[in-house]
């Protein structure tokens, strides 16, 4: 998917990160990613909720949620 390979890069991950952080993104949040594609941005919004909150994404595309579902399941 070039989304994730875009994504993926350390660049947009940061800003993406420090975006959410300065609108107050933290541990034990409950994150809803409308339009999350295959979840990149998802992982990120895990990452700042931590093991007390939860990110979830929807996507209205069955291969990109096919794609996140894997990754989740491997991270797991």
């Amino acid at each position: 998917y070039p989304y994730d390979w875009i994504m993926g890069g350390s660049f947009l991950e940061q800003v993406t990160l420090d975006c959410w952080q300065r609108a107050g993104f933290s541990a034990g949040m409950r994150v809803i990613d409308v339009g999350c594609g295959p979840g990149a941005s998802t992982f990120l919004a895990a990452s700042l909720a931590g093991e007390s909150g939860r990110a979830m994404g929807v996507d209205r595309n069955r291969l990109s949620l096919k794609c996140a579902r894997g990754q989740a399941d491997a991270s797991s």
